[in-house]
């Protein structure tokens, strides 16, 4: 009965409204970027979630000679294609590319992250850390006259950014085949067990156990939202990746303010997934009284 709705709450990304943010050229934008780009394309309303610098939509009005000189962009009868451009009035907005450099402390020779990682704890401390963050200004393709301009491009970029809608099959025993095979092959960083919750019980993540706890399908079939399994799965999820061999973020210890700033990590990294398969995620009841402490953390460490 705790998983029945007793009302409509908004979620907290729209269903079905875009997929996943990319760059024109394909590739997806992770991390804040992602949040912050998804975010921006509810604000404003665009419909394909592809974004680009003014160069690389400038770029659109030419091709490259063999000898690498610029030529204008022409169609297939040789005719000159309409300039794209950025339509009046819009603006950018920033993205951050975050590069790691990693040098011998004696010998500067660099190494990439991969191998970094593949270090032991003694072996690492040879090496010097650098993170750089490079800020991008990017534009959705609708701040554009890409339209109209390369309407093949626009039809293909509409249809490669479908919303991703991963089927959470209905009945007693419904299936959302990630989660399900990541607990059935124990794919997660620490075990997930899925057993009947009692009166007064939750799913939550185990500090102490490293284990996320999740209550049987069958008991949210019965309150008729199959997908709030998936919501609560995944919060507990993004809780369990604090644990000290992971992330760390509880090193800071439990007080009220770590505990609110938790929560949100949670519900955010929780968002993000359904939102990645398209499953719509409000924001969990026993969160709602942290809102507040979730706006006063943001103001003081918006990092």
């Amino acid at each position: 009965e705790s998983c029945q709705a007793t009302q409509w709450h908004r979620p907290w990304f729209a269903e079905g409204t875009t997929a996943w943010p990319k760059a024109l050229y394909g590739k997806p934008y992770n991390g804040m970027n992602a949040l912050m780009l998804t975010l921006l394309c509810e604000k404003e309303g665009y419909k394909i979630p592809v974004f680009a610098t003014s160069d690389r939509i400038f770029s659109l009005n030419f091709t490259k000679n063999a000898d690498g000189t610029r030529v204008p962009a022409v169609n297939e009868q040789g005719e000159k294609l309409p300039f794209v451009h950025i339509l009046k009035g819009e603006h950018s907005f920033p993205v951050i590319l975050s590069c790691v450099n990693i040098v011998h402390n004696e010998t500067r020779e660099r190494i990439k992250w991969a191998d970094y990682v593949r270090l032991t704890p003694e072996e690492q401390k040879d090496y010097k850390v650098y993170h750089n963050r490079i800020p991008y200004n990017v534009l959705n393709v609708d701040q554009t006259n890409i339209k109209e301009a390369r309407p093949e491009l626009y039809e293909k970029l509409l249809k490669d950014n479908i919303p991703e809608k991963v089927e959470v099959k209905e009945g007693e025993m419904f299936t959302f085949e990630p989660i399900d095979v990541m607990i059935e092959k124990n794919l997660w960083i620490c075990p997930i067990k899925v057993k009947e919750l009692k009166a007064g019980d939750s799913p939550h993540y185990s500090l102490k156990n490293n284990e996320v706890v999740l209550g049987e399908k069958i008991q949210y079939a019965k309150g008729g939202h199959p997908e709030s399994w998936v919501n609560d799965a995944f919060h507990e999820m993004i809780h369990s990746t604090g644990y000290k061999e992971c992330l760390d973020r509880f090193k800071e210890g439990r007080d009220k303010d770590s505990y609110a700033r938790e929560e949100l990590v949670a519900e955010v990294g929780a968002a993000l997934s359904c939102h990645r398969y398209g499953i719509p995620k409000t924001i969990k009841e026993d969160s709602i009284p942290y809102v507040q402490s979730w706006l006063r953390n943001l103001h003081e460490k918006p990092e």
